[in-house]
């Protein structure tokens, strides 16, 4: 709080890079702030440099509001729409694709929640609920609350928001879905949170004072790795395609064997089928 008096205060990330503090949040981009507590460089490379793949996730939602979730079944690989308890775990299990975007309304004590359609309460579940969903089926889960949808004494214009949110998810990286969402007028808010003894980032795009909700859209992401080094990357596509990759080295060989028959070609044809056990048992490996 002592710097509350300092007008001109920054903070240095592990990086080397600045970031000037605002009402102690750092300030990422104009309108966009994150506590400091956060590790800056990893947080900016996941929300603005690593992109994500909507066609390969699944959407679940909670949500009543048909406008809402037609902006999600647009933007997502799958869609589904479900209501009970026992619903929800099943949604996780039956998913055949490695992201899942869970939709609902978020409340301010972390709790995922669904409401009738009259707009009363009908259940809730904890965040950390869907961590352990992640974790125990292998999967990156993503909470995302439309606090706005199905809360009959909203003041926000649901169906501008509906068009506002399909836009917004055309873009592929969070951060700029995020900016996207908050406008020219609105800022993005983004703390790490701790539920029974497990941290993870909570974004929330705000709307002007005296708009209700206030929290027109919170994000909770439990995982934010940057984005991989070039030589990683590398090594997954080689590693996931390594059954396309040997299938060339194969043809390549029986054109040595067969084809090529210079002294040059002899030697490329060793080096060839050297590869090719390589790749032979890393196509293997990738089946397991």
């Amino acid at each position: 709080r002592f710097l509350d008096g300092y007008s001109n205060v920054s903070m240095v990330s592990t990086g080397g890079r600045l970031y000037p503090i605002r009402k102690r949040m750092a300030e990422l981009r104009p309108r966009f702030f994150a506590s400091p507590a956060i590790e800056m460089e990893q947080l900016n490379s996941f929300l603005f440099e690593r992109p994500f793949d909507s066609a390969n996730a699944e959407c679940v939602s909670l949500l009543n509001n048909e406008k809402i979730n037609d902006a999600f079944d647009f933007n997502t690989g799958d869609f589904k729409k479900i209501r009970t308890v026992d619903q929800v775990e099943k949604a996780f299990e039956q998913s055949k694709k490695t992201s899942v975007y869970f939709v609902g309304h978020i409340s301010v004590d972390g709790q995922v929640q669904r409401y009738r359609s009259g707009g009363d309460l009908s259940y809730e579940l904890p965040v950390v609920q869907f961590l352990h969903f992640g974790s125990t089926l292998n999967k990156e889960v993503i909470l995302i609350g439309c606090n706005y949808a199905d809360d009959t004494s909203r003041t926000l214009d649901a169906a501008a928001e509906a068009e506002i949110l399909k836009s917004a998810l055309h873009n592929r990286l969070w951060g700029e879905v995020l900016q996207a969402l908050a406008g020219e007028q609105n800022q993005v808010q983004i703390s790490e949170q701790n539920s029974d003894g497990f941290y993870f980032k909570r974004a929330e795009v705000t709307r002007p004072d005296g708009v209700k909700p206030s929290r027109a859209y919170t994000f909770i992401f439990f995982r934010t790795p940057a984005k991989p080094s070039v030589a990683l990357s590398a090594l997954r596509f080689v590693y996931g395609n390594s059954g396309f990759i040997l299938a060339a080295l194969l043809v390549l060989q029986l054109l040595f064997f067969f084809v090529f028959k210079s002294p040059r070609a002899a030697l490329w044809k060793w080096v060839n089928l050297a590869l090719v056990f390589i790749f032979t048992f890393v196509f293997l490996f990738s089946r397991l």
